[in-house]
């Protein structure tokens, strides 16, 4: 009887081992599940900040091609007007020769 009680402990024992074994891998699995998970979405907000980012670089690009197109058109404007003011004067002082 004893023997037998011995043996039963030791299949008992035996399988509460194998049962934490793949309580284990379960646990790791389930971690490493985690882990890609988590990575996965840091790796989509990192994609979407960059894409945030360079569309933010492009409108200021484009602002900055703005202003500039507007500068040089005021200077284009008032070098003509300039010029036309200049004309206008010649033309007028030779009206009054």
């Amino acid at each position: 009887m004893l023997i037998l009680s011995n043996n039963e402990n030791k299949s008992i024992l035996k399988l509460k081992r194998d049962n934490m074994q793949v309580l284990f891998k379960l646990q790791h699995d389930l971690d490493v599940e985690e882990i890609n998970f988590q990575q996965t979405e840091i790796e989509k907000e990192t994609e979407q900040i960059i894409k945030k980012t360079e569309a933010l670089k492009k409108q200021s690009c484009r602002v900055i091609d703005a202003e500039n197109i507007k500068a040089l058109a005021q200077l284009r404007s008032e070098a003509k007007a300039t010029k036309i003011l200049k004309e206008a004067e010649a033309f007028r002082d030779e009206q009054k020769i």
